[in-house]
């Protein structure tokens, strides 16, 4: 099955799992063909993505994502009520021993299968509010990778709490609604509002005050460099920018300047060494993406690089040479064949 995004999602395309909104309720039944009013509908209450299925589609299984996001769902409910309450500014001590509660919860699941799963992005829409989702997500993915970096438990739920507090100063209108200098210094101002107001451990208001620094000096507010940074700001801000490309369509749109080194580019700006724990343990397409490749053939992405996750194996669904079949593994591929795109449909 494949991933569309909604503004691009045509009528009578068999939808391949159910829709639900935001309060459980059934919108869309799987094997259904939506209709031109239901697209509108799934516009109206922001749903931003489905997932289709055709005849080019080649994995019907619903994707192994690193949690079983039922069996957390109470944690994620808990999760985004203090979430809110942080965002806005008004958690108090009883939220935080409640945050803390959540993130032990969340560290025990993913700990002991930190082997099995892979760092990845799926637009479940668990919220409406987009800076809460991000902040789940973030919280969540967050520990999937320092797990993967063997932190300690311990470690990992101060991670958790450092990602679900980083943006607080983002409640403030007067930050929120401003220039981008002063934009710039809300991890500045809701590290001096949490030490403050809350008895937090050091190594989170730190993570706090740097999660958008850069291994490059290129971060702010106060453009630290390399081992400047702590663990956690380093990891946090990998996630971060991982869900910003991957939600805000750079990824599923037509965009060549993102697969033409931009994105790589881009990365060498991270610590070379949580960089690479990501990059080991990240699935950077889902199957049955459709992708364009630089000889302007279409292919489905049938299996994820294993040495370079930007090279994942490819089968060609369209093609100006005849190739329609032919699969093609971009790790290994002697003609430098890259993917241009990502395509909707073909």
């Amino acid at each position: 099955m494949r991933l569309v995004p909604v503004k691009y999602l045509r009528k009578d395309s068999c939808i391949a799992i159910n829709v639900i909104n935001n309060e459980g309720k059934l919108l869309l039944n799987a094997d259904q063909k939506i209709t031109e009013h239901g697209i509108e509908i799934l516009k109206e209450i922001g749903v931003s993505y489905v997932y289709i299925k055709d005849k080019y589609c080649y994995n019907y299984i619903h994707p192994d994502y690193m949690i079983d996001i039922d069996k957390i769902h109470g944690s994620i409910k808990k999760l985004k009520k203090i979430a809110h309450r942080c965002i806005e500014g008004k958690a108090n001590e009883v939220d935080l021993q409640e945050a803390t509660g959540v993130a032990e919860k969340i560290v025990a699941g993913i700990v002991p299968a930190k082997d099995k799963f892979r760092i990845a992005y799926e637009p479940t829409k668990l919220v409406v509010d987009s800076i809460i989702e991000r902040t789940i997500y973030v919280a969540i993915m967050s520990v999937a990778l320092g797990a993967k970096m063997n932190l300690s438990e311990e470690r990992l739920v101060k991670l958790c709490l450092t990602a679900l507090l980083k943006d607080v100063a983002l409640a403030s209108p007067k930050v929120n609604n401003s220039d981008d200098v002063y934009y710039k210094m809300h991890p500045r101002i809701g590290y001096e509002y949490l030490k403050k107001n809350y008895e937090l451990d050091e190594e989170i208001l730190e993570g706090i005050l740097q999660h958008h620094e850069r291994a490059d000096g290129s971060g702010y507010p106060n453009k630290l460099k390399g081992d400047e940074i702590g663990d956690f700001a380093k990891i946090i801000s990998i996630i971060d920018f991982f869900y910003e490309i991957k939600s805000s369509h750079d990824m599923i749109e037509g965009s060549q300047g993102v697969f033409d080194g931009k994105l790589k580019k881009l990365l060498k700006s991270f610590d070379v060494k949580v960089l690479g724990y990501f990059l080991k343990n990240t699935e950077l397409f889902t199957l049955d993406t459709l992708v364009r490749l630089s000889n302007n053939d279409v292919g489905v992405i049938i299996r994820n690089g294993t040495r370079d996750p930007f090279k994942p194996t490819v089968k060609i669904v369209k093609s100006d040479k005849g190739l329609e079949g032919v699969v093609v593994d971009l790790e290994r591929n002697n003609n430098n064949l890259r993917i241009t795109n990502i395509e909707s449909y073909v």
